[in-house]
């Protein structure tokens, strides 16, 4: 059976947005969060910076949140091709990734095994698992990018 995370262990999520200004007020709202940073990043400064196996430059707009228990991250495409844009324009806007964990920050020296295997479960094989089911779709259209 897949593990399960604990709400109180999702810790980041991030959102890919066609306008993060229309965004930012309903989930300053939603979860509390009244200050947020908001970065221009051009892609340039990258260094081998990919896109369905081929080389490119794009640039977005990152925009973090925390409100102490969860962090979010609103990333809006401004142009040049990217997964964030594919995902805008395969099924709009949505969650793009999130970060979790079962280990508490700071606890690694009492960690049991059993915590973790725990954490393997969901931070490595959670991956594994999300690829085993994506790439044969991906095979039989001719590619894609996880």
């Amino acid at each position: 059976m897949p593990a399960t995370v604990p709400v109180g262990n999702w810790q980041y999520t991030t959102v890919v947005v066609r306008d993060y200004r229309q965004v930012v007020c309903n989930f300053a709202r939603f979860f509390g969060i009244d200050r947020w940073e908001v970065i221009r990043v051009d892609g340039k400064y990258l260094s081998n910076a990919r896109f369905e196996g081929k080389a490119a430059q794009h640039r977005w707009i990152s925009v973090f949140g925390h409100n102490g228990q969860l962090g979010i991250e609103l990333i809006q495409p401004v142009d040049g091709p990217s997964g964030y844009q594919a995902m805008l324009d395969s099924v709009g806007e949505g969650m793009y990734g999130v970060a979790a964990s079962v280990c508490e920050p700071g606890r690694f020296d009492t960690l049991s095994e059993r915590d973790w295997d725990a954490a393997m479960s969901v931070n490595v094989k959670g991956i594994w698992n999300c690829c085993k089911a994506v790439v044969p779709h991906m095979r039989a259209a001719g590619g894609g990018s996880i």
